[in-house]
């Protein structure tokens, strides 16, 4: 049997990993149908503020937070020049279209094998943008 897709923009997510519909409507375009009964790992996208993310790490929220500050310390959000002095303004890992997000783990999120595997009460997420 042929798979059908239709692309989106929607993220994969269950639906599409477990083949709980026979024509896949995410943006993979039927790469990921089914995945999970395969018994492989799908890479995990998101969309955040209009922006296209994959899961990068997850973990404590401190570890994340100082690795994405590491990631994030070359990279120029904006340059301001002003009366001759010029301003670097650095991406945060909250920013709106930054490189890297970091962000806490939703209830379904918390049910991927990588979350559990953590045993974390709280745990969050260092998403890198796809380009």
């Amino acid at each position: 049997m042929d798979l059908i897709s239709i692309y989106s923009d929607q993220t994969c997510g269950a639906n599409c990993w477990l083949a709980n519909e026979p024509i896949c409507k995410c943006s993979c375009s039927g790469k990921n149908h089914g995945i999970a009964l395969t018994g492989q790992n799908p890479e995990k996208l998101i969309k955040i503020d209009g922006f296209r993310y994959k899961l990068f790490e997850a973990g404590q929220y401190n570890q994340l937070y100082w690795k994405a500050m590491e990631l994030l310390k070359d990279s120029i959000k904006n340059v301001l020049t002003l009366n001759g002095h010029t301003y670097n303004y650095k991406w945060g890992a909250t920013d709106k279209g930054s490189p890297f997000r970091l962000k806490s783990a939703n209830n379904s999120q918390k049910e991927w094998i990588e979350v559990r595997n953590l045993g974390l009460r709280f745990p969050y997420l260092l998403w890198q943008k796809v380009v």
